[in-house]
């Protein structure tokens, strides 16, 4: 009897084997190339020392700015300006940052929104994500409902789904987020309920004595509307000027 063949890879197989490891090695080394390229996160501050911030421009094209003394977290989107210039907006539509090419910063955060150099102060760690409340997300809730009771001299009430991990996380930056819009706006006296729920986009719309968020986990900091958007849709002609830098409404 003839000895048996052995088994044999098809014809080419050799070469779309060699060529799918030359694409997942050229995609890894993309990667690796966009992260050591991506802007770092820095530290600013404006010449008097007044405005500090951190710009983590490490994520991709969304920035997140967070201000010394606030909680918040800022997240911002790039438009072309004049002369190569990104302009920084906020979910708002606001300008709070202006970046040259040659990456000098511009910064927009008092009330007055008059621009003020702010120069480098170093490397920082990049902003991190929404951190779980600690207790779980209930124990937040009621210690944010204490809290907005305290500034708004009368009870409120925060619903908010029941959820775990970084939606539980996100969640509480919502609910937060929302009391401190609140506080910022004039009109809030009207406002009994803040009702947070889980969708594919945040948003944010007041109906009567109710204020009803959206919050879209999977976005991280963009999946939620800033304290800037919920005191607008609070007083949604024009709102309350807000002063962004160290100022959480308290």
């Amino acid at each position: 009897m003839p000895s048996p063949v052995p088994d044999q890879a098809p014809a080419g197989a050799g070469f779309l084997n060699g060529a799918m490891a030359f694409a997942f090695a050229l995609a890894a080394a993309s990667t690796a190339n966009a992260q050591q390229s991506a802007p770092p996160a820095e530290r600013f501050q404006t010449p008097d020392g007044r405005v500090r911030f951190v710009l983590d421009r490490s994520g991709g094209p969304v920035a997140l700015v967070r201000f010394e003394g606030s909680e918040e977290v800022h997240v911002l989107r790039p438009v072309p300006g004049p002369r190569g210039d990104d302009i920084f907006k906020t979910d708002t539509g606001d300008v709070l940052l202006r970046v040259t090419p040659q990456n000098s910063v511009i910064v927009y955060a008092d009330a007055s929104k008059m621009g003020a150099p702010a120069t480098t102060a170093g490397r920082a760690a990049p902003v991190a994500p929404p951190q779980q409340p600690q207790g779980g997300l209930r124990a937040r809730i009621d210690v944010l409902q204490r809290e907005a009771a305290r500034r708004l001299g009368r009870p409120l009430t925060i619903d908010a789904p029941d959820a775990s991990g970084q939606t539980a996380a996100l969640v509480a930056d919502a609910a937060a987020r929302a009391t401190q819009g609140l506080a910022l706006s004039p009109l809030a006296t009207r406002v009994e309920r803040v009702t947070i729920r889980i969708g594919q986009a945040p948003g944010v719309y007041t109906v009567n004595e109710t204020v009803t968020i959206t919050v879209a986990p999977q976005m991280g900091y963009a999946g939620r509307p800033s304290s800037a958007a919920v005191a607008r849709a609070v007083a949604p002609r024009g709102g309350p000027v807000v002063d962004v830098a160290g100022n959480d409404g308290r």
